[in-house]
């Protein structure tokens, strides 16, 4: 298990992805966030708290504008083991300048290469299929999206995501860059009371222009459903990956997560 964990954490630099599209974009808040990977042939080995979590803080800066920090983390442990190891994730600074409309939103943003080099780290990358750049090892991403959200008077919820990942790595013995296009749509509904979204995102490698097509895309299906009633928002999460290269390193991804407005 350790083995595969390590191997996984070598390759991991070759995807990158951006900052989740699922949850509650709600100036001045904080998220914490809890993701639990299922793997190929069953978690009996594992313990339960192996797992991926962040806290993610948003803070209005201005008219409309908001910076954003997040600190990922893994934790790995197995049952026969009394030993456990943590491992941090890349961490990631940026800003969100809407238009005037409200309806496009700018992101910018760079994810530092503070990531560890150990089985925690691992899980994390298993855990964050869709956005591997958060554990990727000497890296650092450098990204930019636009996003078009449109809130409906009947409550529904359409949003779509495009921009570039400029990928930088740091380690002497690779590549010194990848150029990633990122892409995403979703479908939802608020209320008053439950807010839901669900919806595919994948990216392609521009750089790796000598690859064919499938080789340098991939997909992932997410799902989420969240109260949405008041200042604390409690909600679950459902991620699956839709391509081979995912498919045979983790069968999917479920989580908590917990939106708290300050």
């Amino acid at each position: 298990m350790r083995l595969i964990i390590f191997i996984l954490l070598l390759c991991s630099s070759k995807y990158t992805h951006a900052q989740s599209l699922l949850y509650d974009r709600t100036p001045n808040s904080i998220n914490i966030q809890w993701l639990r990977p299922s793997l190929p042939g069953g978690n009996a080995e594992v313990a339960f708290g192996t797992s991926r979590s962040s806290i993610t803080g948003r803070f209005a800066v201005g008219q409309n504008k908001s910076i954003i920090v997040e600190v990922p983390f893994g934790f790995f442990k197995l049952k026969s083991f009394d030993d456990s190891e943590i491992g941090l994730g890349n961490i990631y600074l940026g800003t969100e300048l809407p238009f005037e409309n409200e309806k496009v939103v700018a992101e910018l943003g760079v994810a530092l290469p503070t990531g560890s080099d150990n089985a925690g780290a691992g899980i994390g990358f298993l855990a964050d299929f869709d956005r591997p750049q958060t554990f990727a090892l000497d890296a650092t991403t450098i990204k930019f999206r636009l996003n078009y959200i449109q809130l409906q008077e009947e409550g529904f919820i359409y949003r779509f995501r495009v921009g570039p990942d400029y990928f930088i790595i740091s380690d002497e013995f690779r590549d010194g860059s990848e150029l990633f296009l990122n892409y995403a749509a979703q479908l939802g509904f608020r209320t008053a009371k439950v807010y839901g979204l669900a919806g595919v995102s994948g990216f392609t490698i521009i750089s790796e222009s000598d690859l064919p097509g499938a080789a340098r895309s991939q997909y992932a299906f997410s799902v989420m459903l969240a109260l949405s009633h008041s200042r604390v928002k409690p909600g679950i999460v459902f991620k699956v990956p839709l391509d081979n290269d995912f498919e045979g390193l983790v069968d999917n991804v479920l989580g908590l997560f917990l939106n708290l407005e300050i």
